[in-house]
């Protein structure tokens, strides 16, 4: 009798749980939230989470093959009004309502190809990727850097650098999942502690090094019409095995796609890249003056007097598209700065370049001759219907944020920056060519020697006050 008492108070227990249960996801659903159930740890209920949608328009709609490896690694309960807005403006991207023939130059969104070159699909899409750490602000400037297969040492100044500047705005840096256990924590800490830094855990399917496919970026349902119970599955990446740095930027594009046209965006490399002012308060001479604008920097070298761009050119396009700019001045891909929505188009653009050159074994570098020619070709003002306004080059430390000094040293027989001025000795900072201004953003650093050592000495001691940082935090907690 005590063992029947027992068992029947326990199944009233359990019943009283799970109806509970029931009530609390009922009452969750009809508050019209999204939430996330994680197949991988079934049952646990995590965070509520919103992202944007990718919706194509009626002219455009395409038949699209079966593009999904598998089902998404999460179930959604979805809300029933997918149009919801990010800063203002609506977070649905539309393959464009304008068809291609009714614009001089149109980018589409980086969906699969066989969406954006057909005609009569009913997907829709949206973007899947979310953080591992930290939230994006949405209504503030923001940093972007792609540091696949970095580690601490290779991130460190480049993160310290940019917060001592005093830099109030976002800061996102993709990474790869092979990450240490110090570079881990380092990230998290700092997500938890410094606003606005926002991580992102990028797993690529590579066939070898830097020749690889993305896997998690958009997912797509076969309807056009999402409702709650609508199921979203990972989108296959169709597109061929490509450079890292040419895959970085359809995470870009996503990323862009978090903010308000009122933010500034920035694109750089990190690994040689750090900061010696706030890039986004820095005085230009050609400020910015509306929402499409692009900046642009050059590098000290003419693109013919560049054995490895001319190639990267002709290997490309063709040896006339190389005649064609060898005159014209090397322009860096590694350093970009827009308006959100210049950027946005501007990230569309080299995947489209990649896409219709169908460059699938160029060199290393090939995101910048894509680069080149969009801007040298005169294939960015006014895209997508003007969404492009503005296209400022920079020379070589002339003005712009950023000095891209690689070429200096071998430019000037061998000198290094300080031997020709270019350093402010009692501060170690790099100047631009009046010798006066300090660089809000200095590139390819580590081509001169001196310059690298010195930079090597701040990672050492940047290394160790940061495992003292978080010692000093644990100890707290």
């Amino acid at each position: 009798m005590k063992a029947n008492e027992v068992n029947k108070k326990k199944f009233v227990v359990f019943l009283s749980i799970n109806i509970y249960i029931l009530i609390t996801v009922y009452v969750i659903v009809q508050g019209n939230l999204i939430i996330k159930l994680d197949s991988p740890l079934v049952g646990r209920l995590t965070e509520t989470v919103t992202r944007p949608s990718i919706a194509l328009n009626n002219k455009e709609q395409a038949t699209v093959k079966s593009t999904t490896k598998e089902a998404s690694p999460f179930t959604e309960l979805v809300d029933k009004d997918t149009n919801q807005e990010i800063c203002g403006r609506t977070n649905i991207i539309r393959n464009n309502d304008i068809s291609n023939a009714e614009l001089p130059i149109y980018y589409p969104p980086p969906l699969p190809p066989d969406v954006i070159n057909n005609n009569s699909t009913s997907s829709v899409f949206r973007i899947a990727h979310k953080p591992l750490y930290g939230e994006h602000r949405c209504d503030k400037n923001v940093v972007m850097t792609f540091a696949h297969g970095y580690q601490l040492p290779e991130l460190i100044h480049f993160t310290t650098s940019l917060w001592k500047t005093g830099y109030n705005g976002d800061l996102v840096i993709g990474v790869g999942t092979n990450l240490t256990e110090e570079t881990r924590s380092y990230l998290e800490y700092h997500a938890k502690n410094q606003p606005g830094l926002v991580v992102y855990e990028i797993p690529l399917s590579c066939q070898r090094k830097n020749s690889c496919q993305l896997m998690n970026l958009l997912e797509q349902t076969n309807t056009t019409k999402t409702k709650r119970s609508t199921v979203w599955t990972l989108v296959l990446d169709d597109r061929p095995f490509r450079r890292v740095s040419v895959v970085r930027y359809e995470y870009y594009w996503a990323w862009t796609n978090r903010y308000s046209s009122e933010s500034l965006v920035f694109l750089t490399d990190a690994r040689d890249v750090y900061f010696q002012r706030d890039p986004m308060l820095r005085p230009s001479k050609t400020p910015f003056g509306n929402n499409g604008t692009l900046m642009f920097f050059q590098e000290a070298s003419k693109i013919g007097e560049s054995r490895a761009n001319s190639k990267w050119i002709e290997k490309t396009y063709s040896s006339k598209v190389r005649k064609e700019l060898e005159e014209k001045m090397v322009i860096c891909s590694g350093t970009t700065l827009g308006s959100q929505p210049a950027i946005e188009i501007y990230a569309r653009a080299i995947v489209h370049e990649f896409d219709q050159t169908k460059c699938l074994r160029c060199a290393n570098k090939h995101d910048q001759c894509f680069h080149n020619y969009l801007i040298h070709q005169n294939r960015l003002v006014g895209a997508n219907g003007g969404g492009i306004s503005n296209v400022v080059v920079h020379a070589q430390g002339e003005g712009g944020i950023v000095n891209t000094v690689g070429l200096v040293f071998k430019n000037h027989g061998g000198k290094s920056l300080e031997e020709l001025g270019l350093v402010k000795v009692e501060t170690q900072e790099i100047l631009e060519n009046d010798r006066q201004t300090v660089s809000a953003v200095v590139h390819m650093y580590d081509r001169d020697v001196s310059m690298k050592d010195w930079v090597d000495l701040q990672i050492q001691t940047e290394l160790v006050g940061s495992q003292n940082q978080q010692l000093q935090h644990q100890a707290l907690e």
